[in-house]
């Protein structure tokens, strides 16, 4: 019988002797406080400074930057970080299957405010009907997108947008119409408008941006108040206001960036799977699936 290569001998050797310091590494990594992460592993600090010594002498590198008690991944850590979650994700869904359990855990969605209303809330409630066990939160799009993705700190990026350094997958969920928005029968009496931040908004021809506030719920404020708003069609449906002007509409792609998979993330396919049925009630695109770009 062939024997496998020493390369892939020595690695399995490091990862059984690694395997059990990583539960340890990840508590402590996401606490980032020693007296902490030991409470919630029912073990003496000592014990668990220990474990996270014998895990650095496995890698061969520090993974922390040590300040008393206080222990923040240094960038050997956060590399390491991702994967251990994504790994503790995986065996956690097989063992859930093993156990004829449905979904459960955290699915987090993070999308920019002109789609969180009209999208990404409803797809969490769907998501919570069909599958009880998931816990959804909704959050914002942060600066470092690509990392968090890596990280797993989020599960899918909803945004018209695509962030990410070119490794992320892609998917395009609906295509939608932006435009000048107003409250009923008030009719387009003035040119100030209002963007919400993150959002497309092309030159408006004849009209003045005379503000940008952070969120679509400010922007229908505002429209109430006698402005307009560049806003989706749907976001405007959903306040009940109307298209107004002579801007032309302009069509624009809204997609799900999800991280590169490393297994078949059951929790992530749920969560896409939400967001493309709500997608279809509001817009229209060609389904090509996931690309890498």
């Amino acid at each position: 019988m062939m024997e496998a290569p020493r390369h892939l001998m020595d690695r399995a050797r490091q990862l059984r002797a690694l395997w059990d310091y990583l539960p340890a590494f990840r508590v402590v990594a996401e606490t980032e406080h020693l007296p902490t992460a030991a409470r919630a592993l029912h073990v003496s600090p000592s014990a668990l400074s220990r474990a996270i010594r014998l895990a650095e002498e496995q890698v061969g590198a520090p993974l922390f930057e040590r300040a008393g008690r206080r222990m923040r991944l240094n960038a050997t850590g956060h590399a390491l970080l991702g994967p251990v979650r994504a790994a503790m994700r995986l065996l956690d869904e097989g063992l859930g299957g093993l156990a004829g359990a449905g979904l459960a855990g955290p699915v987090v969605i993070a999308a920019t405010d002109d789609v969180a209303a009209w999208l990404a809330a409803p797809a969490l409630a769907a998501l919570r009907a069909t599958s009880p066990g998931l816990v959804g939160e909704l959050v914002d799009v942060p600066a470092d997108t690509p990392r968090a993705l890596r990280r797993g700190d989020l599960d899918v990026v909803v945004t018209p947008a695509v962030p990410g350094d070119g490794s992320e997958d892609v998917e395009a969920l609906a295509t939608v119409s932006y435009g000048l928005y107003g409250a009923p029968g008030r009719g387009p009496r003035t040119r100030e408008v209002v963007a919400v931040a993150g959002a497309p908004s092309p030159a408006l021809r004849g009209h003045h941006v005379a503000a940008v506030v952070p969120s679509a719920t400010l922007a229908a404020a505002a429209c109430r108040a006698g402005l307009l708003a560049w806003l989706p069609a749907p976001l405007g449906g959903l306040f009940g206001l109307v298209r107004v002007g002579d801007t032309p509409a302009q069509r624009v792609t809204i997609h799900a960036v999800t991280r590169a998979p490393v297994g078949a993330h059951a929790r992530t396919e749920a969560a896409l799977a939400a967001l493309r049925a709500v997608a279809a009630r509001h817009g229209t695109v060609k389904r090509q699936g996931k690309r890498r770009r």
